[in-house]
């Protein structure tokens, strides 16, 4: 994936944001195209760059026994009103696909073809970007709460 940054990176500005076992890789990678690495972003932070996003990546992999849990980072992306291209690993594939774009696993060249799809067609970003939002307000435990307390009163 690291081979990835760089026909991304001339497509568009790539921001790259996060943290693991191949942060320093990714880090010099990024460096050498182009492309900002941040590291690890939380808090305002990360809303305000989720929220300048047009496309979020969520390029996972699993390792070994280490598969994506419940895509949090996914999530956070469509509440934010940005398309997401996932891969389609662990929890990533149960996202609804009106809200999500799903790439293989791995496999960059899906990738770049998928994020470049979107970005040269607004109106097929848009309608991910409206459907993630209202998946995500789905989400929202203001609405989920108030479904779960009847079944833990009985």
């Amino acid at each position: 994936m690291l081979d990835t940054m760089a026909q991304l990176a001339r497509h568009s500005d790539l921001v790259i944001a996060g943290d693991g076992p191949l942060a320093a890789a990714v880090a010099e990678r990024a460096r050498a195209v182009g492309a900002e690495y941040l590291g690890p972003v939380g808090g305002r932070s990360r809303d305000q760059l989720l929220a300048s996003a047009e496309v979020v990546i969520i390029p996972s992999v699993a390792q070994g026994e280490r598969r994506e849990g419940f895509p949090v980072t996914a999530l956070e992306a469509m509440a934010a009103g940005a398309s997401v291209v996932a891969s389609r690993t662990g929890g990533l594939a149960e996202l609804p696909p009106s809200a999500v774009s799903w790439v293989p696993p791995g496999d960059g060249e899906a990738l770049v073809v998928e994020v470049g799809r979107l970005l040269a067609d607004p109106a097929a970003r848009h309608r991910q970007q409206a459907a993630g939002r209202r998946f995500a307000e789905s989400m929202d435990w203001d609405r989920v709460g108030p479904r779960l307390v009847p079944v833990h009163s009985r």
